[in-house]
């Protein structure tokens, strides 16, 4: 698909195939859980290989930009996509968001795991006045 699109674009610019990985990287791949309850196991390392084992079914499905993480920080509990976000607490949220990109993308500085053939580009989301609601 890739080739045709670029065979009929005048400029030759590649399509970015992107996919939502909230909860999957596409239909029949693996389930994983919603980001809160991975945030509260307070372990950055599970959080970089699930998400690492993501862009790895990603790839697989065609997709090369990853959806995630979202990086919702609540200040209202009546917000009704808490779960969509790691934690209300701005460290741990960090910290989960840094090990969810770095198993998506890939180590750092690393040729031969950054952004190779199994990882996918993280483009983060929902990070500006998401989930300030007034009044819920």
């Amino acid at each position: 698909m890739q080739k045709a699109v670029m065979d009929k674009s005048r400029l030759t610019i590649p399509v970015a195939w992107h996919q939502e990985t909230l909860l999957s990287a596409a239909p029949g791949a693996t389930n994983i859980p919603l980001p809160i309850t991975l945030g509260t196991t307070w372990d950055p390392e599970l959080v970089a290989a699930t998400y690492e084992m993501v862009a790895l079914e990603s790839r697989a499905a065609g997709a090369d930009v990853a959806y995630f993480p979202e990086l919702n920080m609540y200040t209202d509990p009546r917000f009704g996509r808490l779960q969509e976000g790691f934690s209300e607490d701005p460290t741990l949220t960090s910290e989960m968001a840094v090990a969810s990109v770095l198993g998506i993308q890939g180590g750092p500085g690393s040729p031969t795991t950054y952004l190779d053939s199994n990882h996918t580009i993280a483009l983060a989301k929902h990070w500006v006045a998401y989930g300030d609601s007034a009044g819920g």
